[in-house]
């Protein structure tokens, strides 16, 4: 297929940009939505995400330094020629409506987290790549409306060049990281890199050397409804990052299921989850679950009701 020159995506880019915010400021004049891209400051650089790449300017002049090689596949292939099919949701009204690209332009606006967020330790700025196209039914597409895996990669805080990448296709053999879904970016802390991830059963801590991203441990953080979160696929979109609390790691498992680490002990300390459930979900109910981050992502303007790290 055709791939638009870059001036031609900028462009295109623009135009639906222009034309959310024109349908934003007529449908929630109201109840103005926020945007979750958050710029981050290091040393004398800004580094920041764009809708197509990792770009990093400079603090004082706003001059570009440097601009990633890594683009956004999934969006990038919406807006090749031909490429702009119109997009199904399990919503109706206005807001179900729009092309694929319009969705997903939306959803890095108003709804991933893990696109937006950004960590630096000072040398090396980390982002997540591949995040597909998690919560839009498309065209001519099967299988579930999510990536099947992403990847954590680390990027030179001068250069921009790509250091290294974690995280590889699930058929990859040998890679304990195969198939991996980083839900956050990861925490600097003491010499390593913590990072949350699902692969596919209960989420996992694992710790990466920050230089190489070579894998060191894998702990599982457990679960007492295993059965629930495979199907928990929302906080695939929630930015999960561990937090250091005197020399424990504090780690969100879910919207309400947070659990502590000791990583001097290398065990779990405890777990805590804000609203008990006391029942396994049926077939019915798991169909149900699979199918509510579709309905709530697909919408070009979310509800803001709920919390996010601006609250």
């Amino acid at each position: 297929m055709r791939e638009l020159p870059e001036e031609g995506r900028e462009t295109r880019l623009r135009d639906i940009v222009a034309g959310l915010r024109g349908a934003v400021s007529l449908e929630r004049a109201s109840d103005p939505l926020i945007t979750l891209s958050v710029p981050l400051v290091v040393g004398d650089l800004v580094i920041l995400r764009t809708l197509l790449d990792l770009r990093a300017v400079e603090r004082r002049t706003g001059r570009l330094v440097w601009t990633s090689f890594e683009k956004d596949r999934a969006l990038s292939e919406l807006l090749r020629p031909g490429s702009m099919p119109q997009a199904m949701s399990g919503s109706s009204g206005l807001q179900g409506q729009g092309t694929a690209a319009e969705l997903l332009v939306a959803q890095r606006f108003w709804s991933a987290i893990n696109f937006n967020a950004i960590a630096a330790d000072g040398d090396r700025a980390y982002a997540i790549e591949d995040l597909g196209y998690m919560g839009l039914t498309l065209p001519n597409r099967t299988g579930p409306a999510a990536p099947m895996q992403n990847r954590l990669v680390a990027y030179d805080l001068k250069t921009g060049k790509t250091l290294w990448e974690a995280g590889s296709a699930r058929e990859q053999q040998g890679d304990l990281l195969a198939g991996a879904v980083f839900l956050g970016t990861p925490l600097p802390w003491m010499g390593r890199l913590y990072a949350l991830m699902d692969l596919g059963s209960a989420p996992h801590l694992a710790v990466l050397h920050p230089q190489t991203g070579e894998l060191e441990l894998l702990q599982p953080l457990g679960s007492e409804e295993i059965d629930l979160n495979g199907f928990d696929r929302s906080r695939w979109l929630s930015g999960l990052s561990p937090v250091s609390v005197a020399g424990v790691l504090i780690c969100p498992t879910g919207h309400d299921s947070v659990t502590a680490y000791d990583p001097a002990r290398r065990r779990l300390q405890w777990r805590f989850r804000l609203r008990p459930r006391t029942e396994s979900p049926g077939t019915r109910q798991q169909m149900i679950l699979m199918q509510q981050p579709n309905d709530r992502h697909a919408d070009r303007f979310p509800e803001q009701g709920s919390w996010n790290d601006k609250g």
